[in-house]
């Protein structure tokens, strides 16, 4: 089995010694607000509201 890399929020936590929970949370804190920041800039641009 090769070692693909997966999506970056996932990934980013590897390495942290913490409980699952713990990196659910601190992902959920980041991961969620990040999607709308994201969203936002999509919608912004010209002619987004056609496609969408």
């Amino acid at each position: 089995m090769r070692d693909e890399p997966g999506p970056a929020t996932g990934q980013a936590p590897s390495d942290v010694q913490a409980p699952a929970v713990v990196k659910f949370a601190l992902l959920a804190v980041l991961g969620v607000p990040l999607c709308w920041v994201m969203a936002f800039g999509v919608r912004a641009l010209p002619g987004a509201s056609n496609v969408l």
